[in-house]
């Protein structure tokens, strides 16, 4: 499953693999982002404000705002590297919970590079537009 974010500012979009948007919520959590929760655009009983499908949910302009300011404390902490072996781990652990043990090849592999950092420098900026969909 992979994550099509669109703004609602200029319709730009930014993507994510499904195990790469489950990274980048957490390690941001881990930066001092709290979730406001989603809205949807129907009104569907039982919406629970989730981030984890693609359903069209929409991120608020102050949820988004936020995250791309966690992303961005993120990219220039000192434990950045320390941090995102640990949300690996973590997200490791609770795919094993799940299906089992996992193969070396399936664990999150991450490397603290120019792309990396491009990347979520990217994302930051794409946040700071405000309000998006999850699609």
């Amino acid at each position: 499953m992979s994550f099509e974010l669109i703004s609602k500012v200029d319709k730009s979009t930014f993507s994510f693999t499904g195990s790469g948007w489950t990274f980048c919520l957490i390690l941001s959590e881990q930066y001092g982002w709290e979730c406001e929760g989603t809205t949807h655009p129907l009104v569907i009983d039982g919406w629970h404000g989730r981030y984890d499908s693609s359903e069209e949910q929409v991120v608020s302009q102050n949820d988004a705002l936020n995250l791309g300011k966690a992303v961005e404390c993120a990219l220039t902490s000192d434990s950045l590297e320390n941090n995102c072996r640990k949300v690996a781990d973590f997200i490791d652990e609770e795919v094993k919970k799940a299906l089992g043990e996992i193969s070396d090849a399936a664990r999150i592999k991450i490397s603290i590079n120019e792309e990396f950092l491009e990347y979520y420098k990217s994302f930051s900026e794409f946040c700071s537009k405000g309000e998006f969909s999850i699609t």
